[in-house]
């Protein structure tokens, strides 16, 4: 017996790379393990708050609410309104769909409404709270609830975000403004210009913040954190005016490493308030299909002429990539799928645009890349990641365009999520996924992705490290505008001589034990573009000598 005992003992545990794309089963189906939402049933029943009211808000706040036929708190608003009220640095981090721009809209409106009836005004440009996304479709989306609270809260709102000529963008500012939303680099061009001024901001929020805090915008995030005069030391009395700032941390996915400690020396006395954060999405079947790369669109296809023979069905499609997104977009045109496509190359008023016509059910299939994964309100009954997302922190920010808190799934049908695997990378991050929602554990991996995303095939190439607000241009993709004084013959040859090279790094791959990517036609199509247009630029002497060629 003891023997037998020893011989289980020592039997390997199966692990999460036991299973992969050719071996082990064909789907991996998560099934929800509630029924409703738990985004209104706290863990502790200590927590639990029947009513808006009991939270203590004005009136005029909660007939806005009304208004918005909002009736019951969530818990993260129930846990994170208290101490924003009382004028705590908090750092709301919560499950994507669960109110967290009311979170703290609500308190903030409350507190701007105070002040005024105590008879502290807003001066010319000069907001007295702020507001900061990293793109400007979340700062539209914010601002429109701001603006139906403004109704009845009565105190005023602006939005100031790029791509719009200056001329329009300072209509915004010509008169006083309560609570100001924008984009970080927008509002320091317009601090460095003299037509911005932050020496009156009480409340500033950073929504989105692990987006934030990355590398595309931590400096900017970190250089309008130093502007401001934030409060250190502790919260003063809430019935007492402001003297300082008070900071409002927000986001669904927080790593540790990039937002805890960046913050505890900056922000003293901060206050931690979460709710079911990095957790997988009980009330959504989550389901993972293998399939081969070449089949992914005829599967795609079969899924949403399926969706679209149910009444009043919104799905959304994500791809990873512009030119994914383009090449599906042609594919479902072909064949005669009507759908709305969304992706950064677009125009930004043309992107706000068609997503407003989606809001309004012209089309019942959203087609995009991660630009339409962070924030947007898109209330759809299944979220299909036609590209496996590159790492769990993206998986969980599309899966949250469903089951949200006023979701559709119309409470008769459960939302779904389906996601097409043809690597045996997909296949690990699902049972991952799969052990998360088995044990009913926060996703750990999500820390540790956040700066090293899974690695892609396409990622063997020599690529430069573009980032930033101007990510899809020239510079940013290592281009340089030629110096002064530089030949532009000696640099046009350089570069033809690597464009022409670009097919021999191809060959040498193999070589050093990488595969060669594989791209379907469209893909080759859009690098033969790329290529061209690199020629050109060269024979006009635009890039310098010493520029990367991808």
């Amino acid at each position: 017996m003891a023997l037998g005992r020893a011989s289980m003992a020592s039997k390997p545990k199966k692990t999460v790379t036991d299973d992969s794309i050719s071996k082990g089963r064909r789907e991996i189906v998560i099934e929800p393990s509630c029924s409703v939402n738990p985004a209104f049933t706290p863990e502790d029943n200590k927590l639990r708050v029947p009513s808006f009211r009991s939270l203590g808000l004005r009136e005029d706040v909660l007939k806005g609410l009304e208004d918005l036929k909002f009736t019951k708190p969530t818990v993260t608003q129930m846990v994170a309104i208290p101490p924003i009220l009382y004028r705590e640095h908090v750092l709301c981090a919560a499950q994507t769909g669960t109110g967290k721009t009311l979170a703290y809209l609500l308190p903030i409106v409350h507190h701007l409404r105070e002040e005024q009836d105590r008879g502290v005004m807003s001066r010319l440009k000069r907001p007295r709270a702020l507001i900061v996304l990293p793109n400007r479709e979340l700062a539209f989306q914010v601002l429109k609830v701001a603006k139906s609270l403004c109704h009845t809260a009565r105190f005023r709102s602006a939005l100031l975000t790029g791509g719009k000529k200056l001329r329009i963008l300072k209509s915004g500012l010509e008169s006083p403004v309560d609570l100001l939303v924008g984009t970080p680099g927008t509002l320091l061009e317009f601090r460095e210009r003299g037509r911005l001024f932050f020496s009156d901001v009480s409340y500033l929020v950073i929504d989105e913040a692990d987006s934030m805090f990355d590398k595309t915008f931590k400096s900017e995030t970190m250089e309008l954190l130093e502007a401001i005069n934030i409060r250190q030391d502790k919260p003063p009395p809430r019935s007492s005016l402001p003297v300082d700032t008070q900071v409002i941390i927000v986001g669904a996915t927080l790593p540790r490493e990039l937002l805890v400690e960046t913050l505890q020396d900056m922000l003293p006395y901060l206050h931690t308030c979460t709710s079911s954060l990095h957790r997988v999405l009980p009330h959504v079947r989550h389901k993972f299909v293998k399939i081969a790369q070449n089949e992914k669109p005829e599967k795609l296809l079969e899924l949403l002429r399926e969706d679209l023979e149910i009444p009043n069905r919104r799905t959304v499609v994500f791809c990873n990539t512009t030119q994914s997104c383009d090449f599906l977009g042609h594919f479902l045109t072909v064949n005669e799928i009507p759908h709305i496509k969304l992706h950064s190359s677009i125009a930004i008023q043309e992107r706000s645009n068609l997503f407003q016509e989606f809001q309004k059910e012209k089309a019942r299939i959203l087609l995009c890349t991660d630009v339409g994964s962070r924030g947007l309100d898109t209330d759809v009954d299944h979220v299909t990641n036609f590209d496996f997302p590159i790492n769990t922190t993206d998986y969980i920010h599309r899966v949250g365009r469903t089951g949200r808190v006023r979701t559709g799934t119309r409470q008769e049908e459960v939302a779904v999520a389906t996601s097409l695997m043809s690597h045996n990378r997909d296949v690990r991050t699902a049972l991952i996924i799969e052990e998360a929602a088995r044990t009913q554990r926060s996703l750990k991996s999500v820390e540790a992705r956040m700066r090293q995303p899974i690695p892609r095939s396409r990622d063997m190439f020599p690529s430069s490290k573009g980032s930033g607000r101007h990510r899809n241009s020239a510079q940013a993709r290592g281009y340089h505008p030629v110096k002064p004084g530089q030949d532009k013959v000696e640099t046009s040859k350089s570069n033809l001589e690597r464009t022409r090279g670009l097919r021999q790094s191809r060959d040498v791959l193999p070589q050093q034990g990488c595969p060669v990517p594989r791209f379907p036609s469209p893909f080759r199509k859009s690098l033969v573009k790329e290529g061209k247009m690199i020629q050109r630029g060269v024979l006009k002497g635009h890039f310098a000598a010493d520029a990367p060629l991808m």
